[in-house]
C-alpha cells in the first residue's frame, strides 16, 4: 500500500531530492564533484562530495580537481556518467556491494566524454564497467517477441539498473518490458525477476543470477504472491458503507451522508522507458476501445452487470496503437479511506487477472490465479528491419509494416460486496487476442471489443434464499391446506349421497372421485402458488433494486434463471389441466328453466296434443289474462340466447391484452432500465401484462358496466322479463337459482300491458321481485338430497321421449314417403310424452320453490362474513329432506359463464405467456405463439350453444336447434 503523503528526501540522506515523478529519491547533482554511491545490499544510496570526502581517498586528480573551483562547476562538456566498483571503505567484501556513478572518471584520466568499449558498456549517457554487467549478460539471449530491434540491447542494462541500483526507473522499464514480453515466464526473461520475488512464498535460485541479490524483492511490485495474497486479496474488504447512486463515469462511489466514506480508482500511466508519463483519476473511458471509435459519453453504471460491445476494424485498432505507441503501461489504485483513520488516504494496487495468461488463470483455479498489476491495453509489432517502398498513404502500408498484436478484446470490472455493504478490492478481468498479420487480415477486418462492469454480493443471505427457505414451504403449505379445507365442504355437501337407496354411486366411486378433485384441486392451488412465488421472486428482487440507497442487491438479479422458467413451465402446465377439466366439467351440469306461465301448444302438421292445461297454472299468479290467450315461445328462447352469449363472451379482451403487452414492453423495456437483465426484463413484460389487465379489468368495471350495465343484472332483469326462473345443479349437492318470478303474474301480453305493469312496480304498488318480497333474486343452493334423485328420474323420461323423437327424425330422413302416416303417428305419441315429461319437471320445480312439496323444503339464510371469505358453507342445514337457498349478492352463478372465470382465464394466459417469454425471451415471439396456441385452446366452444339445448333442458326441434346454434 503507498501513501499520498510526501516525507522529504533529506531525511533518508544528504544532498538528496525529490525525482521528476515524486516517487524516488536521486542525487542533488548541481556539481561534477557529486559521487553518488550504491549498496546493492542494504538499498541505500549516498549522496556525498567527493571534494568533502576526499582525504579518504588518495588521489592527486580529486586535490586538483577540488582546489580548482572552476573546474569543480558543472560542465556542460561532459557526455557520459562513469559507473564502477568502489573501494571506498576500504573492505574488499564491502567494495563487492558498493557501486559509485560519478560525472568524471577520475579513476583513470579524469575524462568525460569518452567511453573505452574494451572494458566498458556505453549505454545512454553511461559508461558501464563491464564487470558490473557480468550476470545480467545472459538477458541478451531471451528471444522473445518483445526483444525487438529497439529494446533487444535494452534488457540487461534495465536488469543492472533496476536490481544493482535500486533506480525506480530502471525497474518500471523492466516491468514495462515484462509486460509487453506478455509475463513470458522463463530463465533470461524480464519477469524472472519479479516472478521469483513476488508471485511465490518460495524462492528459486537460477543460475547466472547474483546469489546476494536472490533475497530482495523488486520494485515496482508487478505480481501478487500466489494463495497467500491472492486469497486475502478476495476474502478481505473495507469498511465502507457506500452509496451506489453516485456511481458514474470515473466510478467515484459517494457516500449520501458521511464525507469521509468516499472511495475512487487512482491510475498510473508510464512509458516503456520506466518514465511516469499520466497519473490521476481514472476514466473508464480512457479503456473504452468503443469511445475511442465513436467519441462517446461513456454508459453510466448502477450496480449492473453492464457491457458495452462495439466491433472495430482492424484500421481502427492500429490507429489506437499508434496513438498510443509504447507509452501507456497502465496501473490501477484503490483510493480510499477507513473508518479508523478518515483523514488518512490509502491506495490499494488494484488486482488484474490475464485470463488467456495460463491454465491457472482459468475462472474456476482462483486459489492458483497468478495476478499482475500492470497491463498494456493494445499494442502492435513492428518489423525490425522495415523497407517498404509502398506511400505511407495506401492502406497496404499499415499492414506491411507489423508483424503481428495484441489488444484486450474484453475489460471486466468485477466488485464484491460484502455483509454490511463494504466493499472488497475490485478484480480487473482481461481477455487478449493474437493478431497475426501474416494470416488472411485485412484492414477492414472486424474485431469485438466488450467492457464489462460485474457486482456480486457476498457474505449475507439474500432475499432469494429467503424466498426459498421460508416463503416457498409456506406457500405450499397453505395450498395443500386450503384444498383440504375445500374438500371438508365438499364431503360436508355431498354426506349421505352415496349412502342414499335411491343414490347410483357407490363407495368406490364416490371415494374415487373424490381423491380426484382433491389432485385437481390442489393442482389448482398449487399453480396460484407457484405463480405468487414466482411474483415474490422477480417483484422484491427487482423492486429492491430499483429502490435501494446501497448496495443490498447487484446484477445479474438471478444466478439461476433456469430454475425460475421451470417453475413457470411447471404453473403453466397444471393450470391448463386444471381449467380444461373445470371448462369440461362446465359442459355437463344440469339447467333448467322454470316457465312460471302457461306453455304453449298449437296443432302443428295435424298433430293433436292434449292437455289439461285449460285451467289456471298451479304454480303460476297468472289470472285471467293468461286464460284467454295462449303464451308464445319466445321468452325460452330469449333466455337461451342470453344464456350462450354470456356462455362466450369474456370481460377483457385477450387480443388486445397481449398486444397491448408487447407495445408496453417495448417502450419501457430499454436498456437503461433492465440493463440487459434476463430478471428485470421478466419484471418489466410481467409488470406490463398486469398493469393492461388490470387497466381493463378497471375500465370495464367503471365505465362499460357504468354505460352498459351489469350483464348478469341484465340476465336477471331479463329473467323476470320472460317470467322464467333458472335452476342450476353443478353437482347432487350444490347448485344456483336465479328467482326469474314476475311480481306480475304474467309477462305474455301486449305492450301497453307490460309498460303499465312496470309503471306499478317502480311505484311499489305490486310485490318486489324477489323471492322473499325482497331485491334478492340470486342465491348459491344446497339442495335436500331427495330432489337430486327424484330430479333425475323425471329427467331420465324426459331424455327418453327425446331420443325416442331424434330417432324418429333419423329414420325419416331415410324412407320419407313410404313411412310417412306410420311415423306421424308415433310422432304424435313421442312429442306428446316429451311435452308431458317436460311439463313434470317444470311442475315439480315450481311445487319446489313454493314450498309446496312436504319432504322436499329449504330454507335462506345469508353466509357468514367466514363462509364468504374461504368461499364454503360451514353450518349447513340439510338432511334427505331439506336444503338450504343462501344469498348471493355477488352474482356467482357467473362461473357457469366464461365471463365469471375471466380472472382464471387471465391466469392461465398470464402464465403461458410469462413461460413462453422466460423461454425465447422475445416479446414478439412470446405473443405470436401464445395466440396460435389459443387459436386451438378455444374454450369458448365448451360452453358453446351446442350445448345449450342440453344444459337447459328445453325440448326443441331440428329448427329451434338450429336457431339456438345460429344464436
Amino acid at each position: 500500500m503507498l501513501t499520498n503523503s510526501r516525507t522529504p528526501c533529506e531525511k533518508w540522506g544528504q544532498n538528496l531530492e525529490s525525482s521528476n515523478d515524486k516517487f524516488s529519491c536521486v542525487c542533488n547533482a548541481s556539481l561534477i564533484t557529486t559521487l553518488t554511491i550504491y549498496d546493492t545490499v542494504k538499498e541505500r544510496k549516498i549522496c556525498e562530495d567527493i571534494c568533502q570526502k576526499n582525504q579518504l581517498l588518495n588521489n592527486q586528480v580529486f586535490d586538483n580537481l577540488c582546489q580548482n573551483t572552476n573546474l569543480a562547476q558543472h560542465s556542460s562538456n561532459c557526455k557520459y556518467k562513469y559507473i564502477n566498483r568502489t573501494s571506498r571503505f576500504g573492505n574488499m567484501e564491502s567494495s563487492l556491494n558498493m557501486i559509485e556513478i560519478a560525472y568524471k572518471n577520475w579513476r583513470h584520466d579524469n575524462d568525460c566524454v569518452h567511453c573505452d568499449l574494451h572494458y566498458n558498456f556505453q549505454y545512454q549517457n553511461y559508461c558501464i564497467a563491464k564487470i558490473l554487467l557480468r550476470p545480467y549478460l545472459n538477458y541478451d539471449s531471451f528471444w522473445q517477441a518483445a526483444t525487438t530491434h529497439y529494446n533487444y540491447n535494452e534488457l540487461k542494462f534495465a536488469a543492472f539498473f533496476c536490481i544493482s541500483l535500486h533506480n525506480n526507473t530502471a525497474c518500471n522499464h523492466l516491468a514495462n518490458l515484462c509486460v509487453t514480453a506478455f509475463y513470458a515466464v522463463g530463465k533470461n526473461s524480464p519477469c524472472n525477476r519479479f516472478l521469483l520475488t513476488q508471485a511465490s512464498e518460495t524462492l528459486y535460485r537460477y543460475g547466472g543470477m547474483d546469489d546476494q541479490l536472490l533475497g530482495r524483492e523488486i520494485k515496482p511490485f508487478l505480481y501478487y504472491r500466489k494463495e497467500f495474497q491472492s486469497l486475502g486479496m478476495f476474502t478481505s474488504h473495507f469498511y465502507l458503507k457506500v452509496s451506489f447512486k453516485s456511481l458514474c463515469q470515473d466510478l467515484k462511489l459517494l457516500a449520501l451522508r458521511q464525507k469521509n466514506n468516499h472511495l475512487n480508482i487512482f491510475e498510473t500511466i508510464y512509458d516503456v522507458g520506466g518514465s511516469l508519463h499520466i497519473w490521476g483519476p481514472m476514466k473508464l473511458s480512457s479503456m473504452n476501445l468503443c469511445s475511442k471509435l465513436d467519441d462517446s459519453n461513456f454508459v453510466r453504471f448502477r450496480l449492473a452487470t453492464e457491457k458495452v460491445k462495439c466491433s472495430l476494424t482492424l484500421e481502427n485498432l492500429i490507429d489506437i496503437a499508434s496513438l498510443y505507441g509504447r507509452n501507456r503501461y497502465i496501473s490501477w489504485f484503490l483510493n480510499y479511506t477507513t473508518k479508523e483513520e478518515p483523514q488518512r488516504i490509502l491506495m490499494q494496487t488494484l488486482p488484474i487477472l490475464i485470463e488467456d495468461l495460463n491454465k491457472e488463470n482459468e475462472p474456476l483455479q482462483g486459489r492458483d490465479w497468478l495476478l499482475v498489476k500492470r497491463f498494456q491495453l493494445i499494442y502492435f509489432y513492428t518489423h525490425q528491419n522495415i523497407k517498404n517502398d509502398l506511400p505511407t498513404y495506401e492502406n497496404s502500408y499499415k499492414l506491411s509494416i507489423y508483424r503481428f498484436g495484441r489488444y484486450v478484446e474484453r475489460v471486466e470490472l468485477h466488485t464484491v460486496i460484502f455483509e454490511g455493504n463494504q466493499i472488497g478490492v475490485p478484480l480487473i478481468k482481461m481477455k487478449y487476442r493474437y493478431l497475426d498479420f501474416s494470416q488472411n487480415l485485412t484492414l477492414d477486418s472486424r474485431l469485438p471489443f466488450e467492457f464489462v462492469i460485474s457486482f456480486v454480493r457476498q457474505g449475507e443471505q439474500s432475499i432469494n434464499e429467503v424466498l426459498n427457505e421460508l416463503s416457498f414451504p409456506m406457500l405450499l403449505l397453505f395450498t395443500v391446506a386450503l384444498t383440504l379445507l375445500r374438500m371438508w365442504g365438499l364431503l360436508r355437501q355431498r354426506q349421505g349421497i352415496s349412502a342414499s337407496p335411491l343414490s347410483s354411486v357407490n363407495n368406490e366411486d364416490f371415494c374415487s372421485i373424490t381423491l380426484v378433485e382433491f389432485l385437481l384441486q390442489l393442482a389448482d392451488y398449487t399453480s396460484f402458488a407457484l405463480l405468487i412465488y414466482f411474483l415474490l421472486y422477480v417483484y422484491l428482487n427487482s423492486l429492491i433494486y430499483y429502490t435501494q440507497n446501497y448496495a443490498e442487491l447487484t446484477l445479474p438479479l438471478l444466478k439461476g434463471y433456469n430454475y425460475l422458467q421451470f417453475v413457470m413451465c411447471a404453473a403453466a402446465v397444471l393450470k391448463l389441466i386444471t381449467t380444461s377439466i373445470k371448462f369440461w366439467h362446465l359442459s355437463h351440469f344440469n339447467v333448467f328453466f322454470i316457465d312460471w306461465e302457461r306453455p304453449r301448444y298449437s296443432d302443428t302438421n295435424n298433430i293433436n296434443l292434449k292437455s289439461n292445461f285449460e285451467t289456471s297454472s298451479a304454480c303460476s299468479n297468472a289470472g285471467s289474462p293468461a286464460n284467454k290467450c295462449m303464451v308464445s315461445a319466445w321468452r325460452s328462447i330469449f333466455l337461451i340466447n342470453e344464456w350462450v352469449r354470456l356462455s362466450s363472451s369474456q370481460k377483457t379482451s385477450t387480443l388486445f391484452q397481449n398486444f397491448a403487452t408487447y407495445i408496453a414492453f417495448n417502450i419501457f423495456a430499454t436498456d437503461a432500465v433492465t440493463h440487459n437483465d434476463s430478471t428485470l426484463k421478466l419484471f418489466v413484460f410481467t409488470l406490463s401484462s398486469l398493469t393492461i389487465y388490470c387497466l381493463q379489468y378497471v375500465l370495464h368495471n367503471t365505465l362499460i358496466t357504468h354505460l352498459l350495465g351489469n350483464p348478469m343484472q341484465t340476465f336477471i332483469n331479463h329473467c323476470s322479463l320472460a317470467n322464467i326462473s333458472i335452476f342450476v345443479l353443478i353437482e347432487p349437492s350444490s347448485g344456483y337459482y336465479i328467482h326469474g318470478r314476475s311480481p306480475n303474474g304474467f309477462t305474455d301480453t301486449d305492450v301497453p300491458t307490460i309498460i303499465t305493469e312496470f309503471q306499478r312496480e317502480n311505484q311499489s304498488l305490486c310485490e318486489r321481485r324477489g323471492l322473499l318480497n325482497n331485491a334478492d333474486q340470486c342465491y348459491i343452493i344446497i339442495p335436500p338430497k331427495n330432489l337430486y334423485n327424484y330430479f333425475n328420474k323425471l329427467l331420465l323420461r324426459l331424455q327418453r321421449s327425446v331420443d325416442s323423437a331424434s330417432a324418429i327424425r333419423g329414420d325419416n330422413n331415410g324412407i320419407f314417403q313410404t313411412r310417412y302416416h306410420k311415423d306421424i303417428s308415433r310422432a304424435e305419441g313421442s312429442l306428446e310424452k316429451t311435452s308431458i315429461a317436460y311439463s313434470n319437471i317444470n311442475r315439480f320445480f315450481c311445487a319446489f320453490v313454493d314450498h309446496g312439496i312436504k319432504d322436499m323444503d329449504y330454507i335462506i339464510k345469508e353466509k357468514t362474513l367466514l363462509e364468504r371469505l374461504l368461499n364454503c358453507e360451514l353450518n349447513q342445514h340439510i338432511n334427505e329432506s331439506k336444503g338450504t337457498f343462501y344469498e348471493d349478492k355477488s352474482y356467482s352463478f357467473n362461473h357457469l359463464f366464461l365471463y365469471g372465470h375471466d380472472f382464471h382465464l387471465f391466469i392461465l394466459h398470464f402464465l403461458i405467456l410469462t413461460a413462453v417469454y422466460s423461454l425465447f425471451t422475445n416479446a414478439l415471439v412470446a405473443v405470436v405463439v401464445f395466440e396460435n396456441f389459443l387459436s386451438l385452446l378455444d374454450f369458448s366452444n365448451v360452453v358453446s350453444a351446442d350445448e345449450s339445448s342440453t344444459k337447459t333442458q328445453v325440448p326443441t326441434r331440428n329448427e329451434g336447434e338450429n336457431t339456438s346454434r345460429n344464436f
